[in-house]
């Protein structure tokens, strides 16, 4: 694997990705006006605060989306339930 990953030239470095990841963590944490003010304020609070645990897999979702590999249509399907 790393023979084949060593022949693929390198188009994102690293600092490109860091830049992006924190173009989208900025982005996740602008205060924009919610819909629904108690469930979308819960969203944002969330992922201010763990954005060091979920910040990847929220970056690979929208990834998927852009890339047409899922539908955005599941996002507001999607709840996410913390149980003590």
């Amino acid at each position: 694997m790393d023979q084949l990953l060593n022949a693929v030239p390198v188009k994102v470095t690293r600092d490109m990705n860091d830049a992006l990841l924190m173009k989208l963590s900025l982005h996740c944490f602008r205060c924009s006006r919610p819909r629904h003010p108690v469930r979308m304020a819960s969203r944002h609070i969330f992922l201010q605060q763990h954005w060091n645990i979920c910040g990847e897999e929220v970056a690979l979702v929208v990834l998927r989306i852009l890339n047409g590999k899922d539908d955005p249509a599941m996002i507001n399907d999607t709840s996410i339930v913390l149980i003590p």
